[in-house]
């Protein structure tokens, strides 16, 4: 007797068209989503950029902004301050920040871009650049308005609060050029 898997197509009420469904909205969300990740990596690795996680890029946005102490780090990214300490560790390590005492209160902890990590972060906006005109060219701007509203808006509705390293920007603030 056949197992269901290897049973002819007629037992299964098919005729001879292809039952394969077509991607659900979520599985070419995720597929964008690792392909986009995938080509920055590709990018950042001919720039000499090494061992950069997906998982850094929460980290690495907020520190843009300057000095930040742990716990304001660990806050916009809703995870424990020993879970940001411990992210922080691991990009001090490759070389991406660093923490400093705070020029305020000796006791605080600072934690900073290196300018290496200046430097990649950088990198990765001339990619976006790169990748955005190349996209404005091929799209239009306003298919990429649509789009990156009605991203933001999925994103949105899947969890209602912002979670790590999800602070997206309103479409309007998208460069477009």
């Amino acid at each position: 007797m056949r197992s269901p898997r290897s049973a002819p197509a007629a037992e299964h009420g098919r005729t001879g068209r292809s039952n394969i469904a077509a991607p659900s909205l979520f599985d070419v969300i995720l597929t964008a989503g690792l392909a986009v990740a995938e080509d920055r990596a590709r990018w950042l690795l001919d720039a000499g950029f090494y061992e950069v996680r997906t998982t850094d890029w929460p980290i690495l946005r907020l520190l843009q902004a300057g000095p930040l102490p742990v716990g304001a780090l660990a806050e916009p990214l809703e995870i424990t301050q020993q879970a940001t300490s411990k992210a922080i560790t691991a990009l001090q390590q490759r070389g991406y920040a660093a923490r400093t005492s705070s020029p305020d209160d000796a006791r605080q902890r600072l934690v900073q871009l290196t300018s290496d990590g200046q430097e990649l972060m950088e990198t990765a906006a001339a990619w976006e650049q790169d990748r955005q005109r190349q996209a404005v060219r091929e799209w239009g701007v306003e298919r990429i308005r649509r789009t990156t509203a009605l991203l933001g808006t999925i994103a949105q509705s899947i969890e209602h609060e912002p979670g790590p390293g999800r602070n997206l920007r309103p479409a309007e603030e998208v460069a477009l050029s």
